[in-house]
């Protein structure tokens, strides 16, 4: 059965921002799969290239304003050595932020300048964040936080009531997990062999309804070869003779 979204709750406003993805029900929510898994593990320093690091805040971290945008500047120590990070729009962070705690950065390192230019901020350790992350295709107004929301209230609606499209015969043969726990999986990975083990049932999925519809229209096909047309001749006969003109040779043979 499909269920509006509205017995989510979910704002009118961000309700229509779903319908602009094409998303008008529970299942389409739950079916808006996501395009990539980002894994928060701590890298190590290359210069420009991204990083994930846990540092430690080392000062008060300082805001700077142009115009309508803000730039939070501050320094943590990574290994003993300190960096400079900036990050962007962030500024409503400074409250939260006291000397002493541990951070975790992810953006662009510069060796040069001995600093990071942050994407991402996160106010706790990495083992505290740590683990698969999924990534959404979303339109300006949808933040990925947000959007996760809505899909895990999607699933808890759902949960229980997901029927499997793939015969048990078939999951068992090939080892495939259920559709309720491939949907939990695909959109709340814990590790990345959920990731893995998701996407086979999904997969197989997508293959079986594929396959079911093509041998649907090849049977349809069979059994509707045509409606057979009785066509009385000396009728036929009689209307050329009427004709001001001589058939050619082809065009007898035709009739």
């Amino acid at each position: 059965m499909e269920y509006d979204l509205k017995v989510l709750k979910i704002n009118k406003n961000k309700i229509e921002q779903l319908n602009e993805l094409s998303i008008y029900t529970v299942k389409d929510l739950v079916q808006h799969y996501p395009y990539r898994f980002e894994e928060m593990l701590e890298t190590p320093l290359h210069d420009e290239s991204k990083v994930i690091i846990e540092a430690q805040l080392i000062d008060e971290p300082k805001i700077f304003y142009k115009g309508r945008f803000s730039r939070l500047t501050f320094h943590v120590n990574y290994h003993e050595e300190p960096l400079t990070i900036t990050i962007f729009n962030r500024h409503f962070l400074k409250k939260n932020m006291q000397v002493g705690m541990m951070l975790t950065i992810i953006g662009k390192y510069s060796a040069s300048k001995k600093a990071i230019t942050a994407s991402d901020l996160k106010l706790k350790n990495l083992k505290e964040i740590s683990g698969i992350t999924p990534v959404y295709s979303l339109k300006e107004g949808l933040t990925q936080k947000s959007f996760q929301g809505y899909v895990n209230k999607a699933l808890n609606f759902y949960k229980g009531h997901i029927a499997n499209t793939i015969p048990l015969y078939l999951c068992q043969k090939y080892h495939l997990i259920d559709k309720e726990d491939a949907l939990f999986k695909i959109h709340q990975p814990q590790t990345r062999s959920d990731v893995i083990s998701a996407l086979r049932y999904l997969k197989y999925e997508e293959f079986f309804k594929f396959q079911m519809t093509m041998q649907y229209i090849k049977q349809n096909r069979t059994q509707n070869i045509g409606i057979s047309k009785l066509i009385d001749k000396e009728k036929v006969t009689h209307f050329i003779e009427k004709l001001p003109f001589q058939l050619t040779d082809d065009q007898k043979k035709s009739h």
